[in-house]
């Protein structure tokens, strides 16, 4: 699915795949057991915008809004979270693995 919240205003942090590589093996070398951190690179993006990336690059059209019931019923318990901002920050991997 490629629907997203109304207007797709909610804004998510996004990392690029090849940064998430490198993260992962650092963090594997570099970090105890149960050591946490969340990777996000940059200023998050509008749902919307990040829909569009990922259709485009997928071949699909625009992305298409719905209501936030019908995201509900679509994709049970991640349907509200499409709706909510989710900026994360990357300044403990970043400080503690120089990522």
């Amino acid at each position: 699915g490629r629907a997203i919240g109304p207007a797709g205003v909610a804004r998510w942090s996004a990392v690029h795949v090849l940064d998430w590589a490198r993260l992962v093996v650092a963090a594997l070398r570099l970090t105890p057991p149960g050591a946490q951190a969340f990777v996000a690179g940059g200023e998050p993006l509008a749902l919307a915008d990040l829909a569009a990336l990922v259709g485009a690059a997928a071949g699909l059209g625009p992305p298409v809004s719905v209501p936030a019931a019908e995201a509900a019923c679509v994709w049970g318990p991640l349907g509200p979270a499409l709706f909510l901002d989710q900026r994360l920050a990357a300044d403990a991997a970043e400080r503690a693995l120089g990522w």
